[in-house]
Parts: C-alpha cells; structure tokens; sequence
C-alpha cells in the first residue's frame, strides 16, 4: 500500500533535517564544536516537532472524515465507532434543558472531546502515540512494542534536551539519526493501518 501524502511530507522533512544539521564526517562526540552541539540539539527539538505534527494531523483528518460521512450521509464506520466508545463523562437521556441525547449528540460529543485532546497532546511518548491511536480503532497488539519503546525514549530525551543548558546535555547527532530512522520505519507500518481506517470511512 502507498505511503500517505502525510508520511511523504514527514519523510521529506526528516531528510532535510539530516542535511541541515546532521556532519557529514563522523567525529568524536567530544571533538564536536559548540555550534555542532547546537545543532544537534535543534535537529532532535526539530524531529520530534514533526513527528509529533504528522501523527496529530493524521489523526484529526481521520477523525473529520468519520464525522463528515455521519453529518451527510447518516453512516457510522469503524474510527467513529471507536470514537463514540472511548466518550469521557456520564451521558444522561435528559440534560436540564429538555433536549434529548440523540445519537449525534452522542458523536458530536466524543468527536469534540478527540480534537480537544489532540490539540492538547504534546509529546510522542508511549501514552502520547496509544491516546492518538486507540481511540481510532488501531489495537495496541498492531503497533510494534519495541518500536513504541524507541520512540518513548525519543520524546524522552527531547524532553530533557528542551528543559535542559546545553552546556550540560551532550548530544550523539549520529545515534538521533539512527533512532530516527527506526521511528520512521515504524511510523510507515502505523501509516498503513491508518490508510486501512480511512478506507472504512465510505
């Protein structure tokens, strides 16, 4: 199955953040200058920003599309059922108003809640990744655990690399490039599934 527009553009990204900042001779980490450091330091902040970018995008398109096909055509599919499941709060068949919970409202409800939290995710951490994820109706035994372990240590250390003096914190540029190319590779599979869940919507 063809890589998404979305992965394409994140691959492109990554690719120009490996020219920009990534030396193209390997030294020693020791050897490398303050401004290579730097560099360093800007190539992982820079990464995760889109990593974090194209999951969140994805997910909230995925999401619209579910809603749309309910708005105009009156059709559930599989995102939205998964969606309307993972609801936060009691749904009551009366509110005080008088208005009667409907099956839209139900879904409107649960849509709102998802975009709320993809506009205030901010990471790529394991919980990050399964909270974008699930509630789509991806399953957690779909995602390689090795590759959510790689990219939890990722968001891990831009974590640290963003609340931390550079002076301090020492960056390997090389093994970032290498991490990243292992989260790509994994994000690939996820990309498939989630073309599988966009085929559903229809």
């Amino acid at each position: 199955m063809a890589p998404s527009s979305e992965y394409k553009s994140l691959k492109q990204r990554i690719s120009t953040l490996n020219r920009t900042f990534i030396p193209q001779q390997i030294h020693d980490i020791p050897s490398l200058s303050t401004k290579k450091l730097d560099h360093a330091r800007a190539y992982r902040l820079l990464a995760h920003a889109e990593l974090e970018h194209y999951f969140e995008h994805r997910a909230q398109s995925i999401a619209k599309k579910a809603l749309e096909l309910w708005t105009t055509k009156n059709k559930t599919s599989h995102p939205l059922q998964h969606l309307t499941c993972n609801i936060i709060g009691e749904m009551k068949g009366l509110v005080a108003n008088g208005n009667v919970t409907t099956a839209s409202s139900i879904i409107k409800k649960a849509y709102a809640q998802y975009t709320h939290s993809l506009k205030n995710n901010h990471g790529i951490k394991r919980i990050n990744i399964l909270t974008i994820l699930l509630p789509l109706g991806i399953q957690e035994d779909d995602i390689d655990q090795g590759w959510l372990s790689t990219i939890d240590g990722f968001g891990k250390a831009r974590g640290e690399t963003a609340h931390t003096s550079g002076i301090i914190n020492t960056i390997n540029p090389y093994d970032d490039h290498n991490t990243l190319n292992i989260i790509m590779d994994g994000i690939k599979s996820i990309d498939s599934l989630l073309n599988k869940l966009i085929r559903t919507i229809k």
